[in-house]
């Protein structure tokens, strides 16, 4: 098998980017479920009293800690609070741990300097999952988004765990149907399209308002186009549109996002409220209301800093026995460090833990994709 590394992004190479290029690409980095965490941050802005009025609205469900995976030798990162962020392709929050997650982010926030760091985890990455009960040491190839489907919350957290070296105890999930409610809510989104893009929006679009419960309208020219919620939440989801499948998807979230983000932040009050109620039943999390307000104190401290996608340098494998079409992490080992040095600032490197090794190990054997050698792709 011949093997092609790609880094995060998709390019082969490093390059130099210009100022306004990395305006740009720090505004399309804004993540999808960012959606989640503003509605949250804003309504701690409005007041206690407001929060506790609205969290009523969300689905709240605990994680049994001792079937979340921490392998033996990881220590909790010291300073920072960390939640496992699941957009999931559900109608509403009763079924929303029974299906594939499209969106996995890792949102780290540095407790001192208020910096909000997220990364993606790409949704066909191959990872090692662990058995449905997590009981036993029994871990099966599967692609990352299968964790969610299979059990639920509780193994997709354990699965991010097990493979990344983290300790990870709390999750928050929306469905898609949230993301279309709030376009509609401010108004729908100016987005700039491909001809592509639209043939492949209007070969999916169907299926996207059958999942969201929305009006299907079809996309009828292309260029700058102003598109409704379930227009907006297809170009979210397709993948084959002339450029990289999952991280092109994963650009394409991340400017929807950071257009909703931008609108949302000049709505009123009235609006603010309309949305929340909507949203809000859509939502499923672990994070407890005192959790919350402890948040709250510091709402308008938060920044979002610097986002990235998870692996850093992977390898695209065709048909990969029944799995399909997968990513491949060049060294599972490699991209752990790079994430723990992004994360958490560890600047001296990051060593794996003994389970990481073993199962980057076994990735090896199964696919022959090797780790990622810097000169190999750079020099």
């Amino acid at each position: 098998m011949s093997t092609k590394i790609i880094g995060a992004e998709g390019n082969k190479k490093k390059k130099k980017l210009t100022k306004a290029a990395k305006r740009k690409r720090r505004l399309k980095r804004i993540l999808a479920l960012e959606i989640v965490v503003m509605f949250l941050l804003l309504a701690m802005g409005v007041g206690v009293k407001y929060v506790l009025d609205k969290w009523r609205l969300i689905d709240t469900t605990s994680l049994d800690e001792e079937a979340l995976a921490f392998n033996d030798e990881v220590q909790e990162a010291s300073g920072f609070t960390n939640i496992a962020l699941f957009g999931v392709d559900a109608r509403s929050a009763s079924v929303i741990d029974t299906s594939n997650s499209d969106c996995i982010i890792i949102l780290s926030i540095n407790n001192k300097t208020k910096e909000i760091k997220m990364v993606s985890v790409y949704r066909d990455t191959l990872l090692m999952c662990p058995d449905e009960e997590n009981t036993k040491n029994d871990y099966a190839l599967r692609k990352a988004n299968a964790a969610y489907s299979i059990g639920g919350p509780q193994l997709a957290v354990a699965q991010l765990n097990k493979n990344l070296d983290l300790k990870i105890k709390d999750y928050a999930a929306v469905n898609w149907s949230a993301v279309a409610t709030a376009v509609d809510e401010v108004g729908g989104l100016d987005i700039e399209i491909s001809k592509a893009e639209m043939d492949e929006i209007n070969r999916h679009i169907a299926g996207t308002a059958e999942s969201t419960g929305k009006t299907c309208n079809f996309v009828k020219e292309y260029g700058l186009v102003h598109m409704d919620g379930n227009q907006v939440t297809t170009y979210c989801r397709i993948r084959k549109s002339g450029t990289g499948d999952d991280y092109a998807r994963a650009e394409r979230q991340r400017l929807v996002i950071s257009l909703l983000v931008k609108k949302a932040q000049t709505m009123n009050l009235k609006t603010l409220n309309n949305i929340i109620d909507e949203v809000f039943p859509m939502i499923s999390t672990s994070v407890s209301l005192s959790e919350v307000l402890g948040l709250a104190k510091d709402a308008t401290k938060y920044k979002i800093g610097e986002t990235k996608s998870f692996p850093f340098q992977f390898t695209p494998v065709k048909s990969l026995g029944s799995l399909g079409d997968c990513l491949v992490p060049c060294g599972l080992c490699y991209n752990v460090s790079a994430l723990h040095e992004f994360l958490f600032g560890q600047s001296e490197g990051y060593e794996p833990s003994a389970k990481v090794k073993e199962l980057d190990e076994k990735i090896y054997k199964f696919t022959g994709v090797p780790t990622y050698v810097e000169s190999d792709v750079d020099s």
